[in-house]
């Protein structure tokens, strides 16, 4: 197979080529607010490679234009991502039926938050393709991100109608109804995704923030739990569950769940951070002082930990400390420094 248009640039170029046998991970998601769907880089890949060994001129210049969307799709770095993307048209411009070309442009364009192009090439996916389950997902997630919550219902329902096991649409269906104020929908929508793949966390997590909108603060413990069982550095979940037991007023057990999860990531300044806070709000003013003494030694560049700090310190009378942490804000944060002034002088 002769070079494409990409290949011979990449000679030039310190891109690291990944091979056309890359196989992505299969997830759902790649994040709880933005639902992706990689799993066209694989299809791209296999028909590649298929059209490939065909050998004609036509198939050749398919397989071209699948890899190089391909690439596109995973190239992280911002200004190589658009070198790719522009040869990609220029190649879908003379191969324009390929669907799942188009949808891995798509996602590049989703990554480089081009929405409205990213919409156009899902849409010429979906429309080459009326069964592209995947595609379908993606072009939802897009019009969920763009706050066009209808249209993304529309396009998840889609997917789970071509494909009602496809564990991910019903996540994003979720997510869309959520986004939109139906938190009912959203968490039958959730629990059925959970049903089909158990192991799910991000799911559970989205579960209990659903409940949480609700006041139904017991379920959305319980579903913040389970994320947590299932994922125990996954932070966003530790955050939804603290946050559930400060609107349940449970002040023991926020402290109990912030140090269990220092134990789990001792290296993350935001968990001391929280540990102090709810150290503070129960005036065990010591401990919160350790907690955020600690942060500040991970972040010592961090304004907030070191505001917190003064207003500690100075709750205890110990000016000079006080003193040490108002020159410490000064230099980092002078707005926070005049902030803590402020506070501590205050009658």
């Amino acid at each position: 197979m002769k070079c494409s248009a990409l290949g011979s640039i990449l000679l030039g170029q310190s891109i690291s080529l990944i091979p056309l046998a890359f196989s992505a991970l299969a997830l759902n998601v790649a994040a709880e607010t933005q639902l992706s769907f990689p799993h066209t880089k694989q299809a791209a890949d296999r028909e590649a490679e298929s059209q490939a060994g065909k050998g004609s001129k036509g198939d050749l210049k398919v397989a071209e234009a699948a890899t190089d969307c391909s690439f596109a799709s995973l190239e992280q770095d911002a200004r190589q991502r658009e070198l790719i993307i522009r040869i990609c048209r220029q190649e879908l411009s003379s191969t324009p039926e390929y669907a799942p070309a188009w949808a891995s442009l798509g996602m590049a364009y989703k990554n480089a938050a081009q929405y409205e192009m990213a919409i156009e090439a899902y849409q010429e996916a979906v429309a080459l393709k009326p069964d592209f389950f995947e595609a379908w997902g993606n072009l939802g997630s897009v019009y969920d991100v763009t706050k066009r919550y209808d249209k993304a219902i529309q396009c998840f329902q889609e997917a789970i109608r071509i494909k009602p096991e496809f564990a991910g649409a019903w996540f994003g269906l979720g997510l869309a109804f959520d986004d939109s104020g139906k938190y009912e929908e959203a968490i039958k929508s959730y629990q059925e995704g959970i049903r089909l793949d158990p192991h799910f966390y991000r799911a559970w997590n989205n579960l209990g923030t659903s409940y949480n909108h609700l006041k139904r603060f017991e379920d959305a413990a319980k579903a913040y739990r389970e994320a947590i069982r299932l994922k125990p550095d996954y932070y966003r979940a530790w955050d939804g569950l603290i946050a559930t037991y400060d609107h349940l007023g449970r002040k023991e057990e926020k402290i109990k769940t912030c140090q269990e999860l220092t134990r789990v990531a001792p290296r993350e300044a935001n968990a001391w951070y929280s540990l102090g806070v709810a150290f503070e709000e129960n005036k065990q003013l010591e401990e919160a002082i350790k907690a955020y003494e600690e942060m500040t030694r991970l972040a010592p560049k961090d304004a907030e930990g070191w505001f917190k700090l003064g207003v500690v310190y100075s709750a205890q009378g110990d000016q000079k400390k006080v003193k040490e942490a108002q020159k410490r804000l000064t230099k980092l944060d002078p707005a926070k420094a005049e902030e803590l002034s402020q506070k501590i002088s205050a009658p």
